[in-house]
């Protein structure tokens, strides 16, 4: 019976599965700072900056 490989490797992929879960949780949190949300006018604003063109008469 070979059963110690396997009880040496539960601890570690419950490890791994915490420390993903809290990467995971991690990233939410700094992921929400950066969520907002625009008005329509203010959007229509920014994809008016973003043409090429405007771009070229800028510079």
């Amino acid at each position: 019976m070979c059963l110690l490989p396997e009880a040496s490797t539960a601890p570690t992929t419950t490890r791994a599965a915490r420390q993903e879960e809290a990467r995971a949780q991690a990233l939410r949190r700094v992921c929400a700072g950066f969520i907002t949300t625009i008005s329509p006018h203010s959007a229509a604003r920014l994809a008016d900056l973003m043409t090429g063109s405007r771009f070229e008469k800028a510079a």
